[in-house]
Formats: C-alpha cells, structure tokens, sequence
C-alpha cells in the first residue's frame, strides 16, 4: 500500500471520528452548540478550522475514551490535518529617518 493511500485513509478515518464526537456533542446541546455546527460543517466540507475553534473543542475531546489517557498535545497533533494553522504575519518595521544626511553643512 502507498504511503498516499495510508495518509487519505487515516485522514478518512479521523474525519470520521471527529464528525462522530461533534454529532454528540451537537445532539447534547451545549451553550457552544452554534460553534459546533459551524465545526462539523467546516470538516464535512474538506474545509479546515481555525486554531481557535479547535481549541474550543478540545477540553470535550480530552474527555472520550480514545483521548483519556492522552495529553493536549497528542490530540492537537492528531487532528493536524483539520487545523488551519495561523502564518505570522511580518511585522513592518518602519527604519528610523535621520534628516542629519539631508542637511548641508
């Protein structure tokens, strides 16, 4: 089997994990009930989320039986492929103008 072949199935696999876990937790309704449809509707449509709607959601996944025993990092690692990860933005750093070299002497 291809490592692409491997990669598309686990990404299968977890798409449906994620979309399982977010369905229970729709159908509980939670305050953070709109987040959470905006999330399975993101990932049901090939679509990433943001950093900060997984984070939203991970206190609830750190509770199911397959993450119990797993700390935040290995959660996040896990559903990488889901998270859209922010790029730093460059910071502009304006120069400091000296009109010293402008001025005739």
């Amino acid at each position: 089997m291809s490592n692409d072949l491997i990669k598309e199935q686990s990404y299968i696999i977890k798409k449906h994990q994620l979309l399982q876990y977010l369905s229970i937790y729709i159908r509980k309704q939670f305050n953070m009930n709109d987040i959470f449809v905006s999330i399975r509707d993101r990932i049901s449509e090939d679509l990433k989320i943001t950093q900060n709607q997984f984070l939203s959601m991970i206190k609830f996944l750190e509770r199911e039986k397959d993450f119990i025993d797993k700390d935040r990092r290995f959660i996040i690692e896990y559903f990488y492929d889901f998270i859209q990860i922010k790029k730093e933005k460059k910071k502009y750093v304006q120069k400091q103008t000296n009109l010293n070299e402008f001025i005739i002497q």
